[in-house]
């Protein structure tokens, strides 16, 4: 398993990346590192990492794609069609930015 923050692999029972310090959160027999702008529920736009608005951050992550190539794709759709700007304004309004994820609080001891 790799951590989705730092790229570096990270041992199956871990809890946190070696690396980076991600938090690792396993979901199901997949383990992924904690990384707000993972969803795998639909696409998002992430608050990191983006160019203009995300759209193009947010589809590579969402079909675990490379964000070059989507984004080779979008200018080769601008230019050659001219409809790669006004999908990218629509799909700005139209995917939500992720949401804020607040660090975790200390580690309570239970006695």
């Amino acid at each position: 398993m790799y951590c989705s923050r730092c790229g570096k692999q990270v041992s199956a029972g871990a809890s946190f990346c070696s690396a980076c310090g991600a938090s690792v959160a396993s979901f199901g027999d997949v383990a992924v590192a904690a990384n707000p702008s993972v969803n795998f529920d639909g696409i998002t736009r992430p608050r990191s990492g983006r160019v203009v608005a995300g759209v193009c951050l947010g589809i590579a992550r969402r079909y675990a794609w490379d964000v070059s190539m989507v984004r080779v794709a979008w200018l080769l759709a601008v230019v050659l069609f001219g409809t790669g700007v006004v999908a990218y304004i629509i799909l700005w309004i139209a995917i939500p930015e992720e949401s804020y994820v607040l660090p975790a609080g200390p580690p309570t001891r239970v006695p």
